[in-house]
């Protein structure tokens, strides 16, 4: 025989929102490694501080290459405007290791990153 079972709309309901909620609570120990709540007036300074990280976060791009000697170099994307001690990513094909020599093609590193929509 066949089991039948109801489960109430709102049961559902409740269960997404806890889980949303343990998955954000997650996200937050896992960036900052520990989770504080904030109510009344601390609570709009702090969404507005998570906007502005968020902001800065998603604006700025790091590409590091490793070279077969062990070297990595880090570069930021051409389209970042803030100011860093981090060179831009190179504009040509190919990039010489400041250590070793050796020229390392750019080019499949490009095209990854064209097809992901972060171009350099």
């Amino acid at each position: 025989m066949h089991s039948t079972y109801t489960v109430p709309v709102a049961l559902l309901f409740g269960i997404f929102i806890a889980g949303y909620a343990l998955g954000w609570i997650t996200a937050l120990t896992r960036q900052r490694g520990s989770v504080s709540f904030r109510s009344g007036a601390d609570l709009a300074d702090a969404s507005q501080m998570l906007l502005d990280r968020a902001k800065a976060a998603s604006s700025t791009h790091f590409y590091q290459i490793k070279c077969k000697c062990g070297t990595t170099v880090k570069f930021r994307g051409t389209h970042d405007t803030e100011p860093s001690d981090v060179p831009p990513f190179p504009e040509g094909d190919t990039y010489t290791c400041p250590n070793c020599g050796t020229a390392m093609d750019l080019k499949p590193v490009r095209d990854v990153l064209r097809n992901r929509s972060l171009s350099p």
